[in-house]
């Protein structure tokens, strides 16, 4: 069964257990930054913005199941947050 875009963005949230899993990886994440910033004294900045983007990633699926509406916002927001680092790491 296929989902228009907006269907997919504005659906009900996951739950609890796919928001900590998004969590999970925004803690590794961190710890890579964390790893190479402090241990190897070098500028490793995809560590953060990864970790920030599951972040944003992990609070849509933790909402109660009526915040549809915010959910598929802040998944528009992790995307261009992701988009936008992908840029600014390109150029």
């Amino acid at each position: 069964m296929s989902q228009t875009p907006k269907e997919r963005l504005f659906r009900e949230p996951d739950g609890t257990r796919t928001g900590l899993l998004w969590l999970g990886f925004a803690v590794a994440f961190y710890a890579i930054h964390l790893y190479y910033s402090v241990l190897k004294e070098t500028d490793s900045v995809i560590g953060l913005v990864l970790g920030t983007v599951f972040v944003i990633t992990a609070i849509p699926e933790v909402l109660p199941s009526d915040r549809q509406r915010l959910a598929g916002f802040l998944r528009i927001a992790s995307i261009v947050v992701a988009v936008g680092a992908l840029v600014f790491l390109i150029t």
